[in-house]
């Protein structure tokens, strides 16, 4: 019976799951406190308790860091085929097409990398990619190292515990979109700084500490924090999947029917939460595709015909991302 089975399953879980939950807690805290290592693959323990991704899935990043394996001309070239077969498809239909790469946190702060880690070549993938699609296209691109890089001396801009930026490392890269996208929507300005409160958080750590499963007390840090002082006007819908997707692939859509512009279309990853809230304001809808693989919707864009279309990667997606165009734009 089903009240059996969950009386067991107590059981079972106070007597085993706690204890083993406990005895990884321990290992763990062992592993960091006295011998300064993590205790799993996927985390680098950094100077001054900072924590990096060191792999996720079978991407290697501390090798990334390293720059072990550059672009070669004919991924360079794939890039900028693949991105101005889109920009030449959107732009027959009055779109215009914006490409954005994240930097990884050790690319902004690689000053807390251990030193025995050290890079094996100068440039790296960003640098190469950067490079070839300003050189050999008319690719837009938003290259937010430099913001980011100026901007850290005087506030923190990741989180130490966690791989993704604060949301004031979201709020100066959500300037820097404003900037450019002013280029083709005349009038475009961000919401003011001072519209917002800074605040720092005590919180429990992020997405990395809490692979370590230290999160609560070990890790647990100061978190830069925005609240906006006055009410966000756009309104957002739960998010859903896109029928003929991938399930991992998720459509959301914000609305804000006081905008003074009309509709956008974002294909992002998990870096874009902390732009979403800011950017959504000045639109009177943006559709939303939460997509690593940074795949063309072509369907989409048909039925939504918006007036611009911000395609955002993170740097770590380039050891592995081969993206695809659909044979329409061909």
């Amino acid at each position: 019976p089903l009240h059996d089975y969950i009386g067991l399953y107590m059981r079972y879980y106070k007597n085993y799951l706690v204890y083993r939950s406990y005895s990884i807690y321990l290992n763990n805290l062992l592993k960091v406190k006295v011998f300064g290592k993590s205790s799993i693959n996927k985390v680098l323990l950094g100077k001054d308790k900072w924590l990096f991704m060191a792999k996720e899935s079978e991407r290697d990043l501390i090798g990334y860091f390293k720059n072990v394996a550059p672009f070669n001309m004919n991924e360079l070239e794939n890039w900028a085929k693949i991105l101005t077969e889109r920009k030449k498809w959107l732009k027959k239909r009055g779109i215009i097409h914006v490409f954005m790469i994240v930097p990884n946190k050790n690319t902004i702060y690689p000053e807390f990398m251990p030193d025995h880690i050290q890079k094996v070549q100068k440039k790296s993938k960003l640098d190469q990619l950067i490079y070839y699609l300003k050189k050999a296209t008319n690719i837009e691109v938003i290259d937010l190292r430099e913001v980011l890089i100026t901007a850290k001396i005087n506030c923190q801009l990741y989180d130490r515990t966690d791989s993704h930026w604060n949301d004031y490392g979201g709020y100066l890269a959500y300037v820097k979109i404003i900037e450019v996208f002013s280029r083709y929507l005349p009038g475009l300005k961000p919401l003011p700084f001072e519209d917002f409160d800074f605040q720092n958080i005590n919180e429990r750590g992020g997405d990395l500490a809490i692979m370590l499963s230290l999160q609560n007390k070990i890790f647990r840090e100061d978190k830069v924090r925005l609240k906006y002082k006055k009410k966000f006007l756009a309104r957002a819908r739960p998010s859903k999947g896109i029928p003929g997707w991938s399930p991992w692939i998720k459509q959301s859509v914000s609305t804000n029917s006081m905008a003074g512009l009309p509709g956008i279309l974002v294909v992002h990853d998990s870096f874009m939460h902390q732009i979403k809230p800011f950017l959504s304001e000045h639109f009177q809808k943006v559709v939303y595709i939460w997509d690593r693989d940074l795949n063309f919707f072509d369907e989409i864009i048909n039925r939504e015909k918006p007036v611009l279309i911000l395609e955002q990667i993170t740097e770590r997606t380039l050891i592995d991302l081969e993206p695809v165009n659909p044979g329409i734009l061909h």
